[in-house]
């Protein structure tokens, strides 16, 4: 089971110079599993509206799935938004659709995720820079 801790990265926080809250909203823990080098990323944050199950293509074939999808908002000290989603095979659609008819707006929710999996998007960056090629 994961363990959240208060600080991912010792020595500094996450966001800059703010002070940690006496438990993070995001902890990073070591798999258990085959891959030691892998871990979890465990977010807690409060649905910013009712989870919904969408069908999205999924794998090299494109085969449709059903997916949770969650909008989360007041994570972490400086209130980021996340985004998160959980996939489901097609023939556990009404699985995926129970749980997303529990997950209503206002509901406080913990989602895990491997580090591996883990994708961050910047949807409203402030500048792009073109960097010169390094040497080799």
């Amino acid at each position: 089971m994961s363990a959240r801790i208060a600080n991912p990265l010792p020595g500094s926080s996450l966001w800059g110079d703010e002070p940690e809250p006496a438990e993070s909203w995001i902890g990073i823990d070591p798999a258990s599993g085959p891959d030691q080098m892998a871990g979890l990323y465990v977010i807690t944050g409060t649905l910013a509206r009712n989870a919904e199950v969408r069908t999205k293509p999924i794998g090299a074939q494109g085969d449709p799935a059903a997916v949770l999808c969650l909008d989360l908002q007041h994570v972490g000290p400086i209130a980021h938004s996340v985004h998160a989603e959980q996939v489901f095979p097609e023939a556990d659609r009404k699985h995926a659709e129970a749980l997303a008819a529990q997950l209503r707006k206002g509901t406080t929710v913990t989602v895990t995720c491997t580090t591996a999996q883990a994708r961050i998007a910047l949807p409203a960056v402030a500048s792009v820079q073109i960097n010169a090629p390094s040497k080799p």
